[in-house]
């Protein structure tokens, strides 16, 4: 941990090390080479780094400019507070009149859990977003 936070990056390109890390070290482990992985409880957390979301204007900007089904999945983005990853996951079945219910995931190409326990979670539609 001490050579990643010496490390002048983001924290997000740090977890990216420490994930190739991590894998490099369990095959390691799987091979007997290692009796145990010392990267795997190492965690980056927000510290302190701040998270500018977008302006209203910038998104009515953004909306304005977009077309067509990808317009539709920014504006569900925008007014629901969802991940890319939990959109690209959303299944019919999950859309109902009135919510829509987070359940999994697709992070690059791979259809599986959320990125965390709390982000299964059941969201009224908003009317806002129908209108998109």
């Amino acid at each position: 941990k001490d050579f990643l936070d010496d490390l002048d990056m983001k924290d997000v390109s740090k977890k990216n090390y420490l994930a190739a890390l991590n894998g490099i070290l369990d095959v390691a482990v799987d091979g007997e080479y290692l009796e145990t992985n010392k990267a795997q409880n190492i965690s980056f957390r927000n510290d302190g780094e701040e998270i500018n979301p977008f302006t209203a204007e910038e998104v009515q900007t953004i909306l304005s400019r977009a077309t067509g089904t990808f317009k539709d999945m920014l504006g569900v983005l925008f007014t629901m507070g969802l991940r890319p990853s939990e959109l690209l996951g959303l299944m019919l079945p999950n859309v109902g009149k009135e919510y829509i219910v987070i359940k999994e995931a697709i992070v690059r190409g791979h259809k599986g859990d959320t990125k965390t326990k709390s982000s299964k979670r059941k969201i009224p539609i908003s009317t806002t977003w129908v209108s998109f």
